[in-house]
C-alpha cells in the first residue's frame, strides 16, 4: 500500500501549480477527492479507483482523479487547463 510520501514515482505539490484558472481548480478538486477518501476512512484512496479510473483511460489510481473525472469529465492538464485523460506538469 502506498501512503504518504512512499510512492514509486515523482510526486507535484498542489502548491507547484499556477493559482487560478481551471487547471488550479482541477488539482484543488483532485486534492480534495483524496481528502475525503481519507476523512471517509477508505481502505485505500491512493488505489481504490485504479480498475475504474483505467476503465475512463485515466492512469492514476487514486480516488482525487475519480472525484476530479467526476466534476470535470476527465483529468484537468496543468499546462493548457484542457479537460482529457492525463495530467502534464
Amino acid at each position: 500500500m502506498r501512503g504518504w510520501g512512499t510512492t514509486d514515482k515523482p510526486v507535484q505539490i498542489a502548491s507547484d501549480v499556477p493559482k487560478g484558472g481551471t487547471a488550479f481548480l482541477g488539482i484543488l478538486v483532485h486534492e480534495i477527492g483524496n481528502s475525503l477518501g481519507w476523512q471517509t476512512y477508505m481502505n485505500d484512496p491512493y488505489n481504490a479507483y485504479e480498475v475504474r479510473n483505467k476503465e475512463n483511460g485515466i492512469a492514476d489510481p487514486d480516488v482525487g482523479a475519480a472525484f476530479e473525472n467526476c466534476v470535470f469529465g476527465g483529468i484537468v492538464d496543468v499546462r493548457t487547463g484542457l479537460v482529457g485523460t492525463e495530467r502534464n506538469f
